[in-house]
């Protein structure tokens, strides 16, 4: 009989504000409510999501910040039962793992935080022997198939692609390219992004796979009730443009910045940028970046910067409007989030999801990105009234349910370790009433 899936091992960078970890956590907890042991395996004990955290799940970390904020995540995961763990490297096996790694791969030079955290992962695999390795985003995608490779156990590695590859620098792309071959399947988050994130990345089609981001449809709604005490979001004379997500240039808010201030010259509004403000222990330059073209183009008294929140869903259901200004994604996460508290929403047509999640702008508008013209037009169209049904749109974000991508998980993991990765697409989500 073939062996039996018991013991899954999700390999994270952290657990910041990214859709994609996000995601991770989500489909660990599912798994966990399945009856699996889940591990979680972080390059870095960071981030701004505890609540999130399964209180069955066992975290190993490498190291953590030296900041109270760190300090408080661990006392959080022992005060909650949380296991966690840290794992110590020998310095003779990092310089074991420089020396085996030098040699399979002599065109790369890897820095000595890559081989720890390679020398790390090999060290869990050896000791907890998990049946699965999943990992996610590019940094912990490398660690992994390093870290198999430096152990020769024939554990399978899942590395899955969350964001568009041509926002990777191209050292890190070629890296991607060269590694990911080594892993047994690749899961990529949406239709497009699996078609010509394989092209990009050299994936051979028989390990490319679909696995779209699993969004509890119902439980969002729930946390989109809770109270918000910004004056903003409880004054409904003034229609409120909303958007989520991290201050980067993929986000592209100074195309939103300059498209809210052409829809300011024919309408009264207001605009919320929630990001993380700070980076390190600096203020995040981007956000700063917005702040100046909010005065230049007078809207600074219509614009409002907050901070990271885990519950972002709240702000989004007193939202008249959610607005994805990207300039590239893989699934846009925040877009279904949104949907599912029944808000109104305009998105770029950016590669890739978007398209797909809106199955062509049926559900709501799509503009060119970079665009700035085209976005203040959908936005005052939507603020005007050409919304769709918040019931409708909150009936589209079910079809990505955790149910759903549990399944194909599920299905994806026994392929894997019982045949090997043998070119089976996980079945996509359908439309609306199919």
């Amino acid at each position: 009989m073939p062996p039996a899936i018991n013991h899954i091992c999700f390999v994270l960078p952290a657990i910041a504000g990214s859709g994609a970890e996000r995601s991770i956590l989500r489909l660990g907890k599912a798994l966990i409510e399945r009856g699996y042991r889940v591990d979680l395996l972080l390059l870095r004990f960071s981030g701004g999501y505890k609540s999130e955290i399964p209180k069955e799940i066992s975290i190993y970390y490498l190291r953590y910040p030296l900041r109270i904020s760190a300090l408080k995540r661990i006392v959080f995961c022992y005060r909650n039962g949380i296991s966690n763990k840290r794992l110590w490297v020998h310095p003779w096996k990092w310089i074991h793992a420089r020396r085996a790694i030098r040699k399979e791969w002599p065109r790369y030079r890897f820095s000595r935080e890559e081989l720890s955290r390679a020398s790390a992962i090999a060290l869990y695999i050896v000791d907890k022997r998990p049946d699965i390795l999943f990992s996610a985003l590019a940094r912990a995608n490398q660690a992994t198939v390093l870290g198999k490779y430096l152990t020769a156990t024939d554990t399978p590695v899942v590395a899955s692609i969350h964001n568009n590859p041509v926002g990777l620098q191209e050292n890190i792309l070629s890296l991607e390219r060269a590694l990911c071959s080594r892993a047994n399947a690749t899961v990529f988050v949406s239709r497009e992004l699996m078609s010509e994130g394989a092209r990009i990345l050299g994936t051979p089609p028989d390990k490319a796979f679909l696995l779209h981001n699993p969004i509890p449809s119902d439980e969002i709604f729930q946390k989109s009730s809770v109270e918000v005490r910004h004056p903003w979001f409880n004054d409904r004379t003034v229609p409120l443009i909303l958007t989520v997500g991290r201050a980067a240039h993929q986000k592209d808010y100074p195309t939103l910045i300059k498209a809210f201030a052409h829809l300011r010259h024919s309408r009264k509004a207001r605009l919320v940028i929630m990001g993380k403000k700070r980076r390190g222990l600096g203020i995040n330059p981007i956000l700063s970046q917005l702040e100046s073209l909010s005065v230049k183009y007078g809207i600074q008294r219509d614009l409002e910067i907050l901070d990271f929140d885990e519950n972002p869903f709240r702000y989004m259901r007193k939202a008249s409007l959610f607005v994805l200004s990207s300039r590239y994604e893989g699934l846009p996460t925040v877009l279904i989030e949104a949907m599912a508290c029944g808000t109104p929403v305009v998105s770029t047509d950016c590669p890739y999801g978007p398209k797909e999640i809106l199955e062509g702008g049926k559900w709501g508008k799509l503009v060119p990105s970079g665009d700035a013209h085209a976005l203040s037009k959908a936005m005052n169209e939507v603020l005007e009234g050409d919304v769709i049904e918040g019931s409708l749109l909150r009936q589209r974000a079910r079809n990505f349910s955790v149910k759903n991508s549990l399944n194909a998980c599920e299905a994806l993991f026994h392929r894997v370790l019982h045949h090997g990765a043998c070119g089976v697409e996980t079945e996509g989500i359908p439309s609306t009433g199919s």
